[in-house]
């Protein structure tokens, strides 16, 4: 069955929310005390039906396994350019899906991490200096190792690029249509 890769990421949520069900209802249903009437027995019995539902888990999970290889091998398999030439931004890089997607959920958070930290780290010196010359009178300069423009720019570009990103894989993921098992 052919699907965009949206389609097949909502289907994954379906199938795991299905899987999610019938796993609480197999651990309720698993065991009981014996003086009490099986609560399943109108359907043929907890052992019937516990084992009808550990099938159908079984079933779901393998289809989940089979979307998710589709999807892996389309993020694996296709391009994505992002590119940004605005507000004195350039930013221009053709990587595969699945880069984007480790650029996306650690490249990005830790570079951004580290940006905003020496501006806050510049900002602490700056203030702390500030401080000492009006409560001691001491005149303190401040060097700073790293250009501020640098680092501000450095976070204004992640940002840019992560929004560009996002926009772009929303419609790459839109558009990209994968085979999945029905």
């Amino acid at each position: 069955m052919q699907v965009s890769m949206t389609v097949a990421m909502a289907k994954l949520k379906v199938l795991q929310d299905r899987m999610n069900k019938t796993m609480s209802f197999i651990v309720e249903h698993c065991a009981r005390d014996a003086k009490y009437k099986d609560p399943l027995e109108e359907h043929g019995g907890a052992t019937k039906i516990v084992a009808q539902e550990i099938q159908s888990f079984m079933d779901l999970q393998t289809r989940y396994e089979g979307i998710k290889r589709a999807l892996d091998e389309a993020n694996r398999t296709t391009k994505m350019t992002v590119h940004i030439d605005e507000n004195g931004l350039k930013f221009h890089e053709e990587r595969y899906l699945s880069e984007w997607l480790v650029w996306e959920r650690v490249t990005s958070p830790v570079r951004e991490s580290l940006f905003a930290s020496i501006k806050m780290g510049m900002e602490r010196k700056k203030s702390g200096a500030m401080r000492n010359v009006l409560q001691q009178g001491e005149k303190v300069e401040i060097e700073n190792a790293v250009d501020l423009q640098y680092v501000e720019y450095q976070l204004a570009l992640s940002h840019a690029v992560r929004i560009e990103e996002n926009a772009a894989k929303s419609v790459l993921n839109a558009t990209t249509t994968i085979e999945i098992p029905d």
